[in-house]
């Protein structure tokens, strides 16, 4: 393994020379486990956000697990397709296709590179358990369950210590990605015209603040001016918190917390988990599942979709059609009702 890129940027170099003299031996030999890794390293890190470096975390150590001693001249079809029937009763499908796609994207760098004629993991076919795999409503919280959320958050009585259940209020309010409320700043906030601007995220995994997600994701959303005097509040009260206790915030960071840091994106989700526990609901869901049931509940009142999409900080229209009409099959069969109506009509 590498200490640092520093490093991974030189084996990459020494890999290219020694495959350029067809000295192809060395890569070989290299247990599968730590070409993926390094490859994970050179080709993908810089662009991926902490929580997809965390599924390749996973990855690597299911590789580890189940195929320790394999190198890569003995990958073939056959030593991947026994990988993910192992993994066939532990991991749900939509875990094993995530596996699926990076393994498959390493092994295509090793093919460009020359160190394997071909990609052994082209085609392998997934099953899962079914007991195992999330059912799509999961992805969705009730609407009572979800203004049980809401009212709670909008009621508390708010302390320096509860900083990330600050950050889940917000996010209820304007359904941003975790990354992106925990960057706001005071700034950030125009309190007369009850409006969050969105220009930043925050990577938890390298503690680093950077651009969002996509250029879409950078937006102004509109909140409710009720919610924005509670977030007003919030911003004296924490900048006085901080003062008190000498802690220096020179960006003004809204969810900076006693400990002079932002939260990470783990810390919010168990936060969530512990208040959904609190309330009575049943379902662990996690902090992105507040974008899908606002985004649902939007589509419920009929909000036009491209608004929703701007909202989301969605790079496209059809990709908020895409997936979330495809999440509501019962809104899509009353859509259905109104054409076949319409059609009749026509007739």
């Amino acid at each position: 393994m590498f200490e640092t890129e520093k490093e991974a940027n030189l084996w990459l170099a020494e890999l290219s020379v020694s495959v350029a003299h067809g000295k192809k031996l060395v890569a070989e030999r290299m247990l599968f486990s730590d070409y993926f890794w390094q490859a994970y390293q050179v080709f993908k890190r810089r662009s991926v956000a902490a929580t997809t470096e965390d599924t390749y975390r996973y990855t690597l150590r299911y590789i580890k697990k189940v195929l320790p001693k394999v190198t890569m001249r003995d990958l073939n079809r056959s030593l991947i397709q026994g990988f993910f029937n192992a993994l066939s009763d532990k991991l749900s499908h939509e875990t094993q296709r995530k596996m699926l796609s990076q393994i498959r994207s390493v092994l295509a760098d090793a093919v460009d590179d020359g160190v394997l004629p071909h990609n052994p993991a082209r085609r392998i076919t997934l099953v899962a358990d079914p007991n195992r795999t999330k059912k799509p409503d999961a992805k969705f919280m009730s609407r009572e369950d979800f203004f049980k959320i809401q009212t709670f958050l909008f009621d508390y009585k708010y302390r320096l210590s509860d900083v990330n259940r600050m950050a889940l209020f917000v996010i209820t309010q304007a359904g941003l990605r975790a990354g992106e409320c925990l960057a706001l700043r005071d700034e950030d906030l125009d309190y007369e015209s009850n409006t969050i601007s969105v220009t930043r995220s925050y990577d938890s995994l390298h503690e680093t603040i950077k651009e969002p997600k996509t250029p879409s994701s950078i937006r102004q959303i509109q909140i409710a001016p009720e919610a924005m005097l509670v977030i007003h509040k919030w911003s004296m009260e924490h900048r006085k918190w901080l003062f008190q206790r000498g802690i220096p915030n020179p960006e003004n960071l809204l969810f900076l917390n006693n400990q002079g840091e932002l939260p990470r994106s783990r810390g919010l989700n168990a936060a969530y988990h512990q208040l959904q526990i609190r309330l009575g609901i049943e379902a662990k869901y996690s902090t992105h599942t507040i974008r899908h049931t606002l985004a649902s509940l939007m589509l419920d009142n009929k909000i036009n979709i491209a608004y929703i999409s701007k909202f989301l900080g969605h790079s496209s229209v059809q990709i908020t059609q895409q997936y979330y009409l495809s999440m509501l099959p019962d809104r899509m069969e009353q859509e259905a009702l109104k054409a076949i109506n319409v059609t009749s009509i026509a007739k």
